[in-house]
């Protein structure tokens, strides 16, 4: 679908749901989709606010160029 600009959105990055105790550290890289990106800032690490169980971590992911 394309903007009042004639342009088509581009995706820049990924959003990751993961285990809690997912290895992956803010200084990582993975391929997604066949796209290398980069970790982007902090892993969101959730836990269940009743129970204090651990649910999973939710990891941005940002393009990488070249």
């Amino acid at each position: 679908m394309d903007n009042e600009l004639g342009r088509s959105p581009v995706v820049y990055g990924f959003t990751v749901y993961d285990t809690f105790d997912s290895p992956v550290t803010d200084r990582d890289e993975m391929t997604v989709r066949g796209v290398r990106c980069r970790v982007d800032g902090e892993i969101a690490r959730w836990r269940n606010p009743f129970t204090g169980q651990a649910k999973g971590s939710v990891i941005t992911l940002k393009r990488v160029d070249g």
